[in-house]
């Protein structure tokens, strides 16, 4: 008889060596469910399975690292709080502590903590322990809750998520919003064979998968060497942000008031994780140029990570603290962007950025990088001047250009908001997302 390799390996074993897990024999859990391959098509009867009462709707869950405000986590908060004004239960699971996005959140969402790290997988027992702690967090927070579809962001979540759906626990979302964590340039060799190797499981488990551009699906079928077959799996539901009337004059005055801008400065904003995608390096060189050129500008990058002290020291050796200011991460970010001139994102590569589109949404013409996820939504020359990647002098000169043409800045602006409020409006995106989530139960 061949050797069951859920008795020696456990579950993830299984997957990573791709053996048929119909024939694995899956051990009973603490709560006295069974897990089987039939458990993946059908929920468990814990009223969780086949049609759902009217009354109660689909109960979903965002899974989440951490409780920030990167792009991924605030979708995910958008998402949540629209779910729950639906009039429909809606859960925000987060691994580690509270912190910025609970800000974010209506107070119509149930939201978990669970104080949780997971160890390296450089001491294979602590990581062991530590995804058997994580598993009992999240699995008791789905039962106790009887969540039916559960969403996950970014791989860390995304791999949990694998984890529930093959388990039966409930329906699973997966979600890619950049597919950099491939690359060859970071983590360990094991680790990148294990996301490699696990997401392309993903593919077949949690149908459909779902990229947040095109173009990111494009180049996931391309590194996972997915067949036709499995590449039409992958579907596409593009970002969104919840669309607001701007605010007038008088709000645009007590905000640059609060930051010291001068109503003649011109006031370039930024934000984002300070880290090596962001490149707010150039951004910084750029406005040195600007420095020595006279023009009346300042800049605000908010945000937080890495990279600070080495963005500081940068500041200071080209002397432009004066005009430079980074200020951590700030909440209500897009209640700020009303109140000033221009976008700037220098990235080196992107997703589908959800700042970006908040800024465009304030009605700000946009200063970036000729990449992907920015190029894709930015025309040179109709919602923004682009530049190429690292080219500082290119992007000094295109804050240059709308810093003193304020009609051709206010025309790419206006041009921008019109484009977000046709294409990126949250409540489009969350109704092919509900789509999913009812698909999945009706599977």
């Amino acid at each position: 008889m061949a050797p069951n390799p859920a008795s020696k390996w456990g579950v993830w074993g299984a997957l990573l060596l791709k053996k048929n897990t119909a024939s694995i024999r899956w051990p009973k859990s603490s709560v006295g469910y069974t897990w089987n391959k039939e458990a993946m098509l059908a929920n468990d009867g814990n009223s969780r399975g086949g049609s759902l009462p009217a009354t109660r709707g689909i109960i979903l869950g965002q899974l989440l690292s951490k409780d920030c405000i990167g792009g991924a986590e605030v979708l995910a908060a958008h998402l949540a709080n629209c779910h729950a004004l639906s009039g429909q239960p809606s859960h925000v699971i987060v691994l580690g502590e509270k912190g910025l996005l609970s800000h974010r959140v209506d107070p119509a969402v149930s939201v978990h903590y669970c104080h949780f790290t997971r160890s390296s997988l450089r001491n294979p027992i602590r990581f062991a322990w530590s995804i058997l702690r994580g598993w009992r967090i999240i699995n008791s927070i789905i039962v106790k809750n009887q969540i039916d579809v559960l969403q996950t962001h970014l791989p860390d979540t995304n791999m949990w998520g694998l984890f529930m759906q093959m388990m039966g626990r409930c329906k699973v979302v997966v979600t890619i919003h950049s597919n950099r964590f491939f690359s060859s340039s970071g983590g360990t060799r094991v680790g990148r064979w294990v996301t490699h190797r696990a997401y392309s499981i993903m593919v077949n488990y949690c149908l459909p998968v779902i990229t947040v551009s095109q173009k990111i699906k494009e180049s996931f079928i391309e590194q996972l060497h997915l067949s036709l077959e499995n590449g039409s799996k992958v579907k596409v539901i593009e970002n969104g942000i919840p669309i607001h009337e701007i605010p007038g004059l008088e709000n645009r005055a007590a905000v640059r008031d609060r930051f010291g801008i001068r109503e003649d400065d011109c006031w370039v904003i930024a934000a984002g994780r300070f880290a090596e995608p962001k490149n707010f390096q150039c951004l910084i060189r750029a406005a040195a140029i600007i420095k020595v050129r006279g023009v009346g500008m300042q800049f605000l990058i908010g945000g937080d990570g890495p990279l600070r002290s080495e963005l500081e020291l940068l500041a200071r050796e080209l002397d432009v603290q004066d005009i430079v200011s980074m200020p951590g991460n700030l909440d209500g970010l897009p209640e700020i962007m009303p109140a000033a001139d221009i976008f700037a994102i220098p990235s080196l590569w992107e997703g589908l950025p959800l700042a970006l589109l908040e800024a465009m949404a304030a009605g700000l013409p946009v200063v970036g990088s000729h990449t992907k996820g920015i190029a894709d939504i930015i025309a040179h020359g109709q919602q923004g001047l682009l530049s190429e990647v690292n080219d500082v002098v290119g992007l000094a000169e295109s804050l240059a250009i709308l810093a003193n043409d304020g009609g051709l800045a206010r025309t790419m602006g206006t041009r921008g908001r019109e484009l977000v409020c046709q294409r990126y409006d949250i409540q489009r995106v969350y109704s092919e997302y509900l789509g999913i989530y009812s698909e999945k139960l009706a599977n």
